[in-house]
């Protein structure tokens, strides 16, 4: 059975193309050239967002897990806000 239609055209739309084209276009926007990711992006990639950093930009996003086309805005960190996590 279908989902029912939310009214905004998101119920129907898998969330991350979606949210991969709004992070672009906020990063356009935004002037950012290099490669950005949020907090708990670049936690998880095995980076620490430096203290004090403050986020370059931030973008709407659809929740994918919620599946209700409910959003939130994510900050946004550049490459150059970050260093390797050590190691423990």
């Amino acid at each position: 059975m279908p989902r029912p239609c939310t009214g905004h055209g998101t119920a129907q739309r898998p969330a991350a193309p979606v949210n991969a084209q709004r992070i672009e276009e906020a990063q356009q926007a935004a002037g950012v050239a290099e490669p950005v990711n949020t907090w708990a992006g670049w936690k998880a990639a095995g980076y620490m967002v430096e203290h004090g950093a403050k986020a370059l930009f931030q973008a709407v996003l659809i929740h994918s897990s919620k599946g209700d086309g409910q959003t939130y805005r994510a900050s946004f960190f550049g490459a150059s806000q970050v260093k390797p996590l050590e190691a423990q």
